[in-house]
């Protein structure tokens, strides 16, 4: 293949990519972006500051993560829409088995940080998932 050929194929693959559903005003990466910016405001260096700009990070990057759990649902066939109920349930088992580890590790357990550390942990683990089903989306896309 040549140079134009990989290079029309790419941007005929970013419009593509850029033009779908999955990749709206509040993608996982523009919430993750607004939650720094949060954190970064000076009114927010509190620790209640910090655990509400995670915590709005986390409702909003939970509702991305139903958004495009059921965008890909909508374009999976039958059997694999069961593969991916399987995985999201082994997901949430995995997501609770490892944010329960990760709290009995956190040194801070007990402090006043330690929230901050916790509401950090699960918005991470959320958008990693988040990402990966993005992903799912834009590979069947």
């Amino acid at each position: 293949m040549n140079l134009r050929a990989i290079c029309s194929a790419v941007a005929m693959f970013s419009i593509a990519v850029l033009a779908s559903p999955a990749f709206g005003q509040n993608t996982s990466d523009k919430i993750d972006s607004d939650l720094k910016k949060c954190l970064a405001q000076h009114t927010n260096f509190t620790t209640a500051g910090m655990v509400n700009c995670v915590g709005t990070a986390y409702q909003q990057m939970d509702s991305r993560l139903n958004e495009v759990y059921s965008l890909l649902m909508g374009k999976l066939t039958p059997p694999k829409r069961e593969l991916l109920k399987d995985a999201q349930r082994k997901w949430l088992a995995f997501r609770d088995a490892e944010l329960k580890l990760t709290k009995s590790l956190d040194p801070n357990v007990g402090g006043t940080i330690s929230s901050v550390t916790g509401a950090g942990d699960s918005y991470e683990i959320l958008k990693k998932r988040t990402k990966e089903i993005e992903q799912h989306l834009r590979t069947i896309n």
